[in-house]
């Protein structure tokens, strides 16, 4: 302590014994007194807050001099040092005295406090009064996660002052929470933008429902005296996806395959990519599969499919586990249990169809005409037959052609007309319990050929029936198949000119004879088998022209014709390659035709 202010302090004692001075809140000095004012902002507990005040002296006095401090602020006021001072004494700079002071509040409120300093020559005294406002962080936070999927995390921040990150010899005490719930920020609040900064709580439920949790956070000064605390009181929701679904298939066939198809609603969307896996618990005739997502993703819908495919009557079950997984780890599942009733297969529908086995069949004046009928069955079953004990079957024909009998395997039972038509009626009777399957001859009707008014004759089923060997008979009128008709064509009836037909004497091959072939002065041209009045007969050469016309001397009857080289000769040609070429319309309707090669050498 210096013998100045020793000195000073001596005369204010006396002074105050005699009453020639107040205290700092009496009176004043009678020489002179100043009053300032010092306030500070409202400042965080375990902050600092600095001030300044430049006290202006009155002229007068000696201003080399300096002011002692006398009375010193308590805490949480504090004088701070200035440049050129030196213990207790504040220099005087020109006619003004600069005063430092910090506020360093340790609890919330108003604090208030004086600093009195003095001097001697003249004796005066400076009284600097000091306040300030301690605020408190402390606070209660709710933090709301809401609702999350299981095996998402969500984050969220509790904000606070930035100044509190950046507040030295500050300790933070924190409680960690209990899972579903943790603390990113363990060892305090982190600057979160420029002028914010907070604690980062986490949310990440494994199960469903509501979770709640309190986390007491304190911030200490070093001596572990608690400045404030934040109460934060978090809350949070777990939703997974659903427990349980049942997908039922009844009415399933044995031997058969039903696909049902299953579709699965997460409640909230992912906030992860997911993929999904479709596990079977335990053994049964369903198959199943996860069709959509086949990829991680962000879906809220799964689609499932099962293929029930039960070999035997009855119910069936089988049970598979949905599995949501991240990263392979599965997170929460839903159980589906496919279940159904399978039914044995009805028993097959058979439809019986009757039909000719040939579209035509040429004959001959004279021949008996065999017509097959023959099976067509048709079922739901891949192999069946149907067991006949008789059928009858009733055609259309052309009575001046086809004259109906009986033969082995179809008895004619009779003649009918309806509408003009004439109708011939055929039964036939099987072994009990004989068998038929498709193209299987049921029956055979028959005729005889004779000459009449047409070259062929439709033969057409008007109507059918059959009984079966249980004893059901059926009607096949409107159940025929495709050719339920054909056409018998006589071979040996020939169209005249006049629209009249007779025999075919001949009834031999159409042909052409050439002889000698190549040519070399003259040869014979023959046509056999071509009765009069139709036909036609060209020579044409290799380009395809006609050189030659014979088909009115071969429509008169003439049969032969000379060919060479000679002006004798019924055809004059060239040395080089012809062709001759007959052509006849035949029975049915189509032309024939027969062709030589004709070679002329000279």
């Amino acid at each position: 302590m210096s013998i100045r202010f020793l000195l000073v302090s001596i005369i204010i004692c006396m002074m105050q014994v005699s009453g020639g001075i107040a205290a700092p809140d009496g009176d004043l000095l009678p020489q002179d007194r100043y009053e300032a004012r010092m306030s500070f902002r409202p400042t965080l507990l375990g902050s600092v807050e600095h001030g300044r005040e430049d006290v202006q002296l009155r002229p007068g006095g000696d201003y080399r001099e300096a002011f002692v401090i006398i009375q010193y602020p308590d805490p949480p006021f504090h004088v701070d040092p200035q440049p050129g001072q030196r213990g207790d004494t504040i220099p005087i700079n020109g006619r003004s005295v600069d005063v430092f002071a910090s506020f360093a509040p340790t609890r919330s409120g108003e604090w208030r406090d004086s600093i009195v300093m003095v001097r001697y020559t003249p004796f005066d005294r400076i009284v600097v009064r000091l306040y300030g406002v301690g605020v408190s962080a402390s606070r209660t936070a709710d933090v709301n996660f809401g609702e999350v999927l299981t095996g998402d995390t969500v984050r969220r921040a509790v904000l606070m002052p930035r100044e509190i990150v950046e507040m030295p010899n500050t300790i933070w005490q924190i409680a960690a929470p209990k899972p579903p719930f943790d603390i990113l920020t363990r060892n305090g609040p982190r600057r979160i933008n420029n002028d914010s900064a907070g604690l980062i709580f986490e949310f990440g439920p494994m199960t469903e429902g509501r979770s709640s949790e309190t986390v007491t956070v304190l911030r200490k000064r070093e001596d572990g005296v608690i400045l404030d605390s934040l109460i934060c009181k978090l809350v949070g929701v777990g939703r997974q996806m659903p427990k349980s679904r049942t997908v039922t298939a009844d009415d399933v066939v044995t031997g058969s395959t039903t696909v049902a198809t299953e579709e699965i609603d997460l409640p909230i969307a992912p906030r992860s990519l997911y993929e999904y896996a479709l596990v079977a618990l335990d053994n049964g005739p369903v198959e199943g599969m996860v069709t959509q997502p086949k990829v991680p993703s962000t879906s809220t819908r799964i689609t499932t499919q099962f293929s029930c495919s039960p070999l035997v009557t009855g119910s069936y079950q089988r049970t598979f586990s949905l599995r949501r997984l991240h990263r392979g780890r599965a997170i929460d599942s839903t159980l589906i249990t496919v279940q159904g009733r399978a039914t044995r297969p009805p028993d097959p529908k058979v439809v019986l169809r009757a039909g000719f086995a040939d579209a035509a069949q040429t004959v001959r004046i004279g021949d008996t005409v065999r017509l097959p009928v023959v099976a067509d069955v048709q079922s739901s079953s891949t192999t069946v037959s149907v067991a006949l004990t008789s059928m009858q079957c009733t055609v259309s024909y052309n009575p001046s052609i086809l004259v109906p009998i009986s033969s082995p395997l179809a008895t004619f039972s009779g003649r009918s007309s309806a509408n003009d038509v004439q109708l011939a009626t055929f039964n036939v009777e099987r072994s009990a319990g004989d068998a038929v399957s498709t193209g299987d001859t049921i029956m055979a009707i028959a005729f005889i050929a004779v000459l009449g008014d047409d070259d062929r004759s439709d033969v057409a089923i008007a109507a059918a029936a059959y009984r079966l060997a249980s004893g059901a008979a059926e009607d096949l009128a409107d159940s025929m198949t495709t050719r339920a008709a054909t056409t018998v064509i006589l071979g040996d009836a020939w169209q005249h000119a006049g629209g009249q037909r007779r025999v075919n004497t001949l009834q031999g091959p159409l042909d052409i004879v050439v002889e000698p072939n190549p040519i070399d002065v003259e040869a014979t041209l023959r046509v056999v088998n071509v009765p009069t009045n139709v036909g036609r007969l060209v020579i044409v050469d290799a380009m395809g022209r006609i050189v030659a016309d014979l088909s009115a001397a071969l429509q008169a009857g003439t049969t032969t014709f000379t060919l060479g080289a000679s002006s004798g000769a019924d055809v004059v040609i060239t040395p080089g390659s012809y062709y001759a070429r007959l052509a006849v319309r035949g029975v049915d309707g189509d032309t024939l035709n027969s062709v030589v090669r004709l070679v002329v050498m000279r």
